[in-house]
């Protein structure tokens, strides 16, 4: 996910995860796992999101660094 940086601060990009978060569980699944940025980092652990491992890739010469990160929607009981 991408958010401008005129629409930041502004609650876009918290409420277009709490959107996805809905689908998800309306689709029957318990957890979303996503790869953010180190700089978006902050503002996932700020909903909740929990940082698993460091990921990297490369593309070219550039090489991209992001944090696999983890959030349970669902409590697994079953």
């Amino acid at each position: 996910m991408y958010v401008d940086p005129s629409a930041r601060g502004t609650g876009a990009g918290k409420t277009l995860m709490e959107a996805l978060e809905l689908e998800v569980v309306r689709r029957g699944l318990s957890e979303v796992v996503i790869e953010s940025s180190p700089s978006a980092e902050s503002f996932y652990a700020g909903l909740r999101y929990q940082p698993v491992e460091p990921v990297s890739f490369r593309r070219g010469d550039a090489e991209f660094r992001c944090v696999r990160m983890l959030k349970k929607l669902v409590n697994e009981t079953s």
